[in-house]
Order: structure tokens, then sequence, then C-alpha cells
């Protein structure tokens, strides 16, 4: 079976002579998951988060929430499955319901041929995510898209490009000398460490999953991380009897990674290992001997309706609540409660 040629040969979405870029999104996102030894199917919500971060943090042309066209399209390709298919109600133009695919916990990935071709050969899997960026994506997005989709947890396999300052310059083997200075490249190295820190840098004016939330999932971050001494205070608080605490400030204070520091803790996870999925925008940890905590990482980023109906709950609900948002929705949405 010719892998690259199946995947050459997928079909996307044109208008006006611009590809839509759901398609590769989502193969970027099912390629990263096998390079990450994955389960062969994910669940759609899994999927749909993602592809709604990577969208939003990156500024891309298209609707995020268009998660549900490519995972149903896909199957036309030959190269996807998605569970219980033919039960699964379709517009008329094939395309599933998203509200389906997550009141049913629908799964969907590779085809057992191709992800076990793909599970066993990880240079493959990097050639044919380089081939999607080049074709549909940016340039200077290709080293952050890389990044964040942690494909760089084996730097040596990746052909990045990171350019440092060097004295020496060579000549570029594509093209015959005909202007010295056009024609010389700076000397660049392969550093996926460097790739992570080029991540850090704010991409667009979205602030979704801007920083703590994508950089829960990279490996890198526990070596930079140090944690703060609130922690333990409301470590504290969480477990003495049922509370609401609320952490606010300005945007970029460190209020989500400090909600990130909070969730490990309360699950027993290793502060110096990576989670295995971006945080959800409402976490839930049960079965603790002090009670539930349910941690709402940026109510910023939730619509007004849906942060007056979490509020509601928090005060009126059980267990403990960690609220995080900006200072200005917080104050809007406690007036209205």
């Amino acid at each position: 079976m010719d892998i690259e040629k199946r995947f050459r040969e997928i079909r996307v979405y044109t208008e006006d002579n611009k590809p839509s870029l759901h398609k590769p999104v989502l193969l970027l996102f099912a390629l990263s998951q096998c390079y990450q030894n994955q389960n062969r199917l994910i669940p759609f919500e899994t999927i749909d988060r993602a592809f709604q971060q990577i969208f939003t943090s990156f500024s891309l042309e298209g609707k995020a929430e268009n998660s549900h066209y490519p995972f149903g399209k896909l199957e036309n390709d030959g190269i996807w499955e998605v569970t219980d298919t033919k039960t699964l109600q379709r517009t008329a133009v094939g395309h599933l319901f998203k509200g389906e695919l997550l009141s049913k916990q629908v799964r969907g990935g590779f085809i057992p041929e191709i992800y076990g071709e793909l599970i066993s050969n990880k240079p493959l899997i990097l050639k044919i995510a380089h081939e999607f960026l080049h074709r549909y994506f940016a340039q200077d997005l290709h080293t952050a898209l890389l990044s964040v989709l942690m494909f760089g947890d084996k730097a040596s396999l990746l052909p990045l490009q990171i350019a440092e300052a060097h004295p020496d310059y060579r000549q570029h083997p594509l093209h015959p000398p005909n202007d010295e200075a056009q024609n010389k490249i700076m000397v660049t190295t392969q550093n996926g460490y460097i790739a992570y820190l080029n991540s850090l840098h704010s991409l667009s004016a979205n602030s979704a999953n801007a920083l703590a939330e994508s950089q829960a999932t990279n490996r890198y971050f526990a070596e930079l991380y140090q944690a703060f001494p609130i922690v333990d205070q409301m470590l504290s608080a969480l477990q003495d009897g049922e509370r609401v605490v609320v952490l606010t400030g300005h945007a970029g204070d460190g209020k989500s990674t400090i909600a990130l520091d909070v969730l490990k803790r309360l699950k027993n996870l290793s502060p110096n290992e990576p989670l295995n999925e971006m945080l959800k925008e409402r976490e839930e940890i049960s079965g603790s001997p002090f009670g539930s905590v349910t941690i709402v990482k940026d109510m910023s980023e939730l619509s007004a309706q849906t942060r007056l109906q979490w509020l509601q709950e928090a005060f009126a609900g059980t267990g403990s609540w960690l609220l995080v948002s900006n200072s200005g929705p917080l104050l809007d949405t406690l007036a209205k409660l």
C-alpha cells in the first residue's frame, strides 16, 4: 500500500482557489496522535476540542466549530473510519450532525491498515505531516504548529529550519549562483526546544488556549515552570469543606497555569509530566476524601450565558469549585447573578 499516495489523493474542498483548512487541520491532529502512540479511534469530543484550539490560536481562515465536516467527509477518502456510521444522521450533502457525534460519543480514526503502517513508521508520519504543512499552511506557522501538535518529542527526526545568528554562510544548493546576497542563507540548526520557545509567543489577538492550556501537554513545560506559592493555599481552601474559590486578574497573569497545577495536585499527577490531552473548559475531579472539585479554567472564554449558568451551579451545587476568570467578565457575571 502506497500510504503517501493515499494521503496526496485526499480531496480538499476549494472555494475561490483557496483550499479549506478543515481536513488538513484534522489530519495533522490525527497524525500527531499516531506519532504519540495514541489509540487508533479518537473520541470526536477530543478532536473537536483540539480542532477549535488550533483554528483559534493560529487565526486560521474558516469556522473553528465545524470540526464535524471533515470528521465525516474523510470517510469518502478511504482512509478514515467513523464508529456506528450507518446509524448516524446526515445532511443532504452528507455532513454529520455535531450534536449527535457528541451525545453518542462517536469516535473516529484512520482505518486499521493505515494506522498500522503509520504507528510503526514515525519518519513516514513526519514526512506526511510536513507535506500537509507546506501545501496548506503559511511557512511562518510550521514550527509552532509542529510544537503545539507535539511532533517534537524526537527533535532529531524533524527537519525544522530554526534560524540562529551565525557568522558562517553557505550557498543554497537548490539555486545557481547569480546574486551572491540573494543566494546565501544562514546556517540553521534542528532544535525542538527552540521550536517550543517560539510557540510561547502570542500569534494573534485571540486569547483562547493561548498559553497554559497548550503548554500543559508539552514535555518542555515542566522544566521551565516554577510553582506559585498560592497553589498550596488554594488546595487547602478547596479541600476544607464546600468552597467556591475565585482566581481573577488580568490576562497573562498566570491564572490558568495555577489552575493546571491545582488540577495535577488533586489528581495526584506528577508535576514534571505533561498531560495526555489539553485542559477542558471544565474539569471535574471526584473520588477524593475531601469531596468533588470542579475547575473552570477560564470563564473569559465562555459565552455570557454559560458563565452565568456555571456560576449559579457553583454557588448552589455541591462540592468545591475553582473559577478562573479575567476581572471584567467576572464582574459582569457577578452583577447579573
